[in-house]
C-alpha cells in the first residue's frame, strides 16, 4: 500500500548526503526534541496548520500532527513508514513532484551551507498541489526550518508547517531565506521573486491586500484614490506575474520579511 512512491534523480542525491548527514540524534536530544514536537501538536490555536517533524540523522519524518488530514485524499505522511519523506509524492500533483524533490534537495545543501547562527535562521516555503477527497487538485504552502541542533552545532531535525490555501490558479512556487550565491534559482517565476523590484507605495498596498483590505479600503487607508490603487494593483500584478491581487498578497506575506530594508 505504501511502497512505489514517485522519485526523481533529487531524492536519490539527498539520500546519498544524508546518509553520510554528520550530526548525532542523542538519547536525551530526542527526549527534549519530542517533548517540544508534543507541545505544539497540542497547540489548539494552530488548527489550520499541520506540523511534521523530519529527523536528518535517520532521513524521516518522525512526528506528525496533521489538520489537513479531512481534506485530503489518503495519509500524507505514516511514521511507521521507513521511506516517509516521499509518502507524500502519492498525493502530489504529478508537475510537481520533481519541483519538491529538488526543493528539499536545495534546502538541505543551503542550510549545510551556512554557519550554525544562520542555520537556525534559515527558512524555505514553496507551493505544492495535494490531492483531495473530491478528487482535484489543491494548493498547500510547505514551509521548511530548523528545529533541532545536537551538541556540535549540526542540524538534526527540521520542522515542516503545511497550511491549506483556499484559492485557485496559484502559481508553483519556492523561495529560500536566506539565498545563498552557490544556488542558482533555475525555476523562472521563484527566481523572479528574488529581483522583485517595489516602491515603497507598492508594497504597502501589497501588505495591506495581504491583511484582507478591499481596493476601497486601502484607498481610504493610504489617502490614495480609487483610481490610484487600481493603477498600482494593475502593475503589482504585471510585475510579479500572477492572476489576482489574492495570490500577490499570499506569496508577498510569505516573502516580505526579505525585502524589510
Amino acid at each position: 500500500m505504501y511502497s512505489d512512491f514517485p522519485v526523481y534523480a533529487s531524492d536519490g542525491e539527498l539520500d546519498t548526503l544524508l546518509s553520510k548527514h554528520p550530526g548525532s540524534f542523542s538519547a536525551e536530544l530526542k527526549k527534549s526534541a519530542f517533548d517540544e514536537m508534543e507541545t505544539i501538536g497540542r497547540q489548539g490555536g494552530l488548527n489550520v496548520i499541520s506540523f511534521s517533524f523530519y529527523c536528518l540523522c535517520t532521513n524521516r519524518v518522525v512526528f506528525h500532527s496533521s489538520r489537513n488530514n479531512s481534506y485530503l485524499m489518503h495519509l500524507g505522511v505514516h511514521t511507521d513508514i521507513k521511506d516517509n519523506r516521499k509518502m507524500i509524492n502519492r498525493l502530489t500533483h504529478p508537475d510537481d513532484v520533481e519541483f519538491w524533490a529538488d526543493f528539499n534537495l536545495n534546502y538541505y545543501k543551503i542550510m549545510m551551507e551556512l554557519p550554525p547562527d544562520e542555520q537556525k535562521r534559515f527558512w524555505a516555503i514553496g507551493s505544492r498541489r495535494l490531492l483531495e477527497k473530491d478528487g482535484k487538485y489543491h494548493t498547500y504552502w510547505q514551509q521548511l526550518s530548523h528545529f533541532k541542533s545536537d551538541d556540535a552545532d549540526c542540524p538534526v531535525m527540521v520542522m515542516i508547517q503545511t497550511i491549506r490555501l483556499d484559492m485557485d490558479e496559484f502559481p508553483q512556487f519556492r523561495f529560500f531565506s536566506p539565498n545563498t550565491v552557490s544556488n542558482i534559482e533555475l525555476h523562472t517565476f521563484s527566481a523572479n521573486m528574488y529581483k522583485l523590484k517595489l516602491s515603497m507605495r507598492r508594497m504597502q498596498i501589497l501588505d495591506l491586500y495581504s491583511q484582507g483590505y478591499t481596493q476601497e479600503q486601502i484607498g481610504r487607508k493610504t489617502n490614495k484614490s480609487l483610481v490610484t490603487v487600481k493603477e498600482n494593483v494593475k502593475r503589482i500584478k504585471e510585475i510579479m506575474g500572477v492572476s489576482s491581487m489574492m495570490i500577490a498578497g499570499e506569496i508577498w506575506r510569505m516573502i516580505k520579511t526579505c525585502y524589510a530594508a
